[in-house]
Formats: structure tokens, sequence, C-alpha cells
């Protein structure tokens, strides 16, 4: 019997809003338990949305928190390295919106917290699942191509300048 992860979102902005919350709340292997915003706005977007959880204005409740198993960044990037190290000695898996963090350096200090943590610590990348890039994968692997020496992919999208 698997375990259902207790889910913690920090920031409620597009990536929380529209990425992290909705997989959390419609996957039953996870419970979203508590999201972090303190955007008014926001906070009663995430109490129309999602009635049960409960919402928070100090990360501090989410990390003290023993029953949080696992726990979303998706803050500012300058933020992504405090509140992903303070969630791994918190004794939390993390997940963190891309950019991963500012600088390499910065990448590997995390790494090797969350491996001395035994936590499990990944970049979040939303793309990765879609068909068309399921569909090159299944392209380039069919050797069709030939050998690749470059690959370049956008996605770009329609944004009307007001």
């Amino acid at each position: 019997m698997k375990k259902v992860l207790n889910t913690a979102i920090i920031g409620f902005g597009f990536s929380g809003e529209t990425f992290f919350a909705p997989f959390v709340d419609s996957n039953p292997n996870f419970n979203l338990s508590k999201i972090y915003t303190t955007d008014p706005v926001r906070v009663a977007k995430v109490k129309s949305l999602y009635p049960s959880v409960e919402i928070v204005d100090n990360t501090d409740n989410i990390m003290n928190d023993p029953a949080v198993d696992l726990i979303l960044v998706g803050t500012p990037n300058t933020s992504h390295v405090t509140l992903t190290k303070q969630a791994l000695l918190a004794g939390k898996h993390v997940l963190v919106e891309k950019p991963f963090t500012v600088t390499a350096d910065e990448a590997d200090e995390l790494i090797a917290l969350a491996k001395k943590q035994d936590k499990i610590l990944s970049v979040h990348h939303n793309r990765r699942f879609d068909s068309g890039h399921n569909t090159v994968k299944e392209v380039i692997a069919s050797g069709k191509l030939g050998r690749l020496v470059e690959y370049e992919v956008h996605y770009d999208r329609f944004r009307r300048e007001l």
C-alpha cells in the first residue's frame, strides 16, 4: 500500500496555481494540505479552488509540520535556495520550480544536502510529458534521423502587449 504524501505549496503564483496545485489535488497519491501565500487576491483564489486546504502566512507553519512530507517551492528564484535548504533540513522532500538556483554552486550545495538528508530533491519541468516532447523522443530513439548533432526547441505563445 502506497503512502499518500501530504504536500504543501510555498507560493501560489503562476506555477503554484497552474501547475502544482491542480496536479497535487487531482492525484490520489498526494494530499494537498497547506499553501503559503500572503497576497489577499491569491488567498481568496485558494479558498475558492481548494476550500479544505489550510492557508498559511508563514513558511515555518509548513517547515515545522511533521505531517508534511513534500514541499513544492514556487517562489521567485532568488528564494529557492533558502526555502529548499530549510525544507531539506526539516526532513521534507522538495520539488523546486525552475530555475532551480541562480548558480551552479548553489545547486551542488542543495543536491549534496538532499543526499545527506536522504530526501528526494527535484526540479519541476512541466513540458516533459507533453505529446510533442514524447514524439520527439520516439523519433530520436528510432534512429530515423541519424546521429543528431544539435536540437533546438521553442515553446512560444502569443502575448498581446497592452
